[in-house]
This record gives structure tokens, sequence and C-alpha cells, in this order.
């Protein structure tokens, strides 16, 4: 049976691109195993999804799916980094941004359990 074991996100500034997923709660840790130096970013959800949508001219790219606890926090902290929402589901409980390579990335609104 295969399995899907994690994702690669070639960036061209890692360093940025660790800042940005650290503002998001995220950790990154940089290590290496034969290949370059790379970060790994964690936590990694136990409730991984891969969903495949036509591409539009909207949604023109994939996006990272990251639950956050707060997102109305989150999007007060985004804000005084530079980073603005460029698309809110009308739900209201998820907005895309970009991260610093122009790849988009879903910010959902953790629910209760």
């Amino acid at each position: 049976m295969a399995r899907i074991i994690g994702l690669v996100k070639r960036v061209t500034n890692r360093s940025k691109s660790s800042a940005f997923y650290s503002l998001l709660g995220l950790k990154t840790k940089a290590h290496q195993h034969g290949g370059p130096i790379h970060d790994e970013v964690t936590p990694v959800s136990t409730e991984f999804v891969i969903e495949t949508y036509p591409r539009s001219d909207r949604f023109n790219s994939d996006a990272l799916m990251i639950v956050v606890d707060d997102l109305k926090q989150l999007l007060i902290q985004l804000k005084q980094n530079g980073v603005i929402p460029h698309f809110t589901l009308s739900d209201g409980q998820s907005v895309y941004v970009k991260d610093p390579e122009g790849n988009d990335v879903m910010l959902i609104q953790c629910t209760p359990t």
C-alpha cells in the first residue's frame, strides 16, 4: 500500500520562509540527510489530507493548509508583518495569504472538538 509521507516546498530564501512559518506558530529546524541543508516544518497533523481542485483564474497554484487556534489574532500579527489576506472563504473561517515565495497558504480557524 502506498502512503504519502511528506511534502517538499522549493524556496529561494530559507530564512524568510522559516520566519514566515514561525510567525504562523509552526516550528522550523534545519537539518540534512543526503542532500542540501533544509528546514523541517512541524508539527504535522495526523489529519493531513491532500485535496485536488480544478485550477482557476483565482486559484492557479497549490496551497498549504494550516489550522490555527486563533485566526483573528493571527491575522492581526500577519498584517503587522506586511502579510495581507488576498481571499476569505464565505464562511469567514478560512483565509488565503501568500508566503514569501508567493505560494498560497490557507489558514483555517480551528474548531473546538
